[in-house]
């Protein structure tokens, strides 16, 4: 939920963060806009502190002649960084997104915007914990993932077994091996 009290679903992969802000009624989406964005040759360089700030324009008229920027529907700092995609050569003056209708209440209309992840070096992804530093962080409990868990540890301990056993034998061999 936003501040203004809008639904506002996320999800996210390796690669990228989906945001899906819902409409209200008359509202049309002109722009979106992040300012800071990181260029796509800069996709595995994104390290530092600036923030960046996504924002989503919008105006409750078709007239064209309207300011695109008359009303704000969404704004907040994201808490990573993002660049643009591999075709976009924009600069950053704005986003593809779609405008989407909930195919059980066709009169619910969200704003999706997709956001690719930016990391320090190639190989690396970041598992956002909230979509805006804003809001509050997703906090996995370890109850919830208790058998997962249990059987990462068994893992582990069969791993440690299985090097202990490996080197036993490995000195084993090198004391009864005569030097030649």
């Amino acid at each position: 939920m936003t501040l203004d009290h809008r639904h506002l679903y996320w999800c996210q992969d390796r690669y990228s963060v989906v945001i899906r802000v819902e409409l209200r009624s008359k509202e049309l989406v002109r722009r979106v806009h992040v300012e800071g964005i990181l260029p796509y040759a800069d996709r595995h360089c994104a390290a530092g502190s600036d923030r960046q700030r996504l924002t989503v324009f919008g105006n409750l008229t078709h007239d064209p002649m309207q300011n695109i920027d008359a009303i704000t529907i969404l704004d907040g700092d994201l808490p990573h960084p993002v660049h643009l995609c591999q075709d976009d050569d924009s600069e950053g003056e704005s986003l593809d997104w779609t405008v989407e209708r909930n195919p059980l209440d066709f009169e619910q209309r969200f704003v999706s915007i997709t956001l690719f992840k930016a990391v320090a070096m190639p190989g690396m992804f970041v598992w956002w914990k909230r979509p805006f530093c804003q809001d509050n962080q997703v906090v996995v409990k370890q109850e919830e993932n208790a058998e997962q868990f249990a059987a990462s540890e068994r893992f582990l301990q069969a791993w440690k077994e299985a090097h202990r056993i490996f080197k036993e034998k490995k000195q084993q061999q090198d004391e009864e091996t005569p030097p030649t």
